[in-house]
């Protein structure tokens, strides 16, 4: 209460309305708030869709003590403490079990892949698109391999500013840098880059691969989108004041969390409890929409340079490396820094100024498509019950599944009778 408290009247003193206010007007957009709204609202049918598929699997593993195949998750059956990342369910979902696995482990190891040599091929992954090579510091004063010495140091992956005048400025808003990292690590990782550089000894050739692929990337990156929405959500609310009983300030937290994420808290909750906090980010006050823009914007800036590199057919298939027309469109947005507004960098890379989840959509379309015939034939409708086990039902958006269920099946139907 004393943190919201003092936080509030520092964004007041410098002319916020609130602190969830300030975090907000990072991202210089009056409208923000309802933007990111309707972009959970664009996505929320492909999430559906995949918390059903998940649902029946996790079913089929715990049983129905444990999983209600109407109702919300436990929380801490998906793959991480706070539910964040679901990649670790990959093994009880896999599709289609059998099929070439896109692992790549065992040719690093057979190939004698180092350290350095992992970042020289990285590095070489951006020289072939005409970016500029690590300078020689890169190796000489970057801490690579974890120290033997006993030291203690944290292993996180960042790079600093010295204010040495031969730094990077920042990206232009905080989903920016995560995005372009999310966005190379996706290309380095499709069949067609892993064959380029001879991670792989040959290219798929049929879409039960595709379908395993697509399903673990959206276990990394669908399953977060309402996760990141829920924190700041919340956490918004909190500061504009619209949970005025903190003793309530909890049981609000689990009814969005069932509302949007569709989970529940696996053990008993007290008013003294408050979990939201529990994450770092939110402890140590970063704002976790940026987790939620990145991805959004991830899939759009992926559009634009598989566009650039001449790319054709699905996304998956994409790989930009060896464009030079590509690097000098990321070149171009990334060099602007954020010396000017983040709506002018999104335009110079993809030619509009609206993040839209269009992208994602199209690039999980056969996954998705995927999961309503298959959620379909094993009679699992997409949505929830809030009623969390034992009673204690909240309110919600989801309160109605069956227009859900069926509204989410309309395209499914509509390419049935059109087959």
């Amino acid at each position: 209460m004393q943190y919201v408290e003092l936080k509030n009247k520092l964004a007041v003193h410098n002319g916020y309305a609130d602190y969830g206010d300030r975090l907000r007007q990072k991202y210089e957009d009056p409208e923000f708030e309802s933007d990111v709204d309707n972009l959970y609202t664009e996505m929320r049918p492909l999430y559906l869709h995949l918390h059903a598929y998940v649902r029946r699997k996790l079913f089929d593993t715990y049983g129905g003590e444990i999983i209600d195949l109407k109702g919300t998750l436990p929380q801490s059956l998906l793959g991480d403490m706070w539910g964040r990342f679901w990649v670790n369910l990959y093994s009880i979902g896999e599709p289609f079990p059998g099929e070439p696995s896109m692992d790549v482990t065992k040719a690093l190891v057979d190939q004698g892949y180092t350290i350095n040599r992992m970042f020289e091929t990285s590095d070489a992954f951006y020289t072939s698109m005409g970016l500029k090579p690590l300078p020689p510091t890169f190796y000489n004063l970057s801490m690579l391999d974890k120290p033997s010495d006993g030291r203690e140091v944290i292993c996180h992956a960042t790079a600093w500013d010295f204010y040495d005048g031969t730094d990077f400025r920042e990206g232009a808003n905080d989903g920016f840098h995560e995005a372009i990292g999310e966005l190379m690590s996706m290309v380095v990782s499709t069949p067609k880059h892993l064959f380029a550089i001879g991670l792989l000894d040959q290219l798929p050739t049929d879409n039960k691969t595709e379908i395993n692929y697509l399903f673990k990337q959206a276990l990394s990156t669908v399953s977060t989108l309402p996760f990141h929405y829920l924190q700041d959500v919340w956490r918004w609310r909190a500061f504009r004041g619209d949970y005025p009983n903190f003793a309530e300030w909890n049981d609000e937290f689990w009814k969005l969390s069932a509302s949007i994420v569709g989970v529940h808290a696996p053990a008993a909750r007290t008013p003294e409890d408050l979990d939201c906090p529990s994450i770092f980010h939110v402890a140590t006050d970063y704002d976790m929409i940026r987790y939620f823009t990145r991805t959004i914007l991830q899939f759009q800036f992926a559009e634009s340079l598989c566009e650039a590199a001449g790319h054709s057919g699905p996304l998956t298939n994409c790989d930009f490396s060896n464009s030079t027309l590509a690097g000098a469109k990321l070149s171009n947005m990334l060099e602007m820094g954020r010396s000017r507004p983040w709506a002018d960098a999104l335009e110079v890379l993809t030619g509009t100024r609206k993040m839209n989840a269009r992208a994602i959509r199209e690039y999980f379309a056969p996954l998705e498509n995927w999961l309503i015939e298959t959620n379909l034939a094993n009679g699992d409708s997409p949505g929830w019950s809030t009623k969390p086990p034992g009673g204690g039902g909240v309110g919600s958006r989801m309160s109605d599944r069956r227009i859900i269920y069926f509204m989410t099946f309309i395209p499914y139907v509509f390419v049935a009778f059109m087959r």
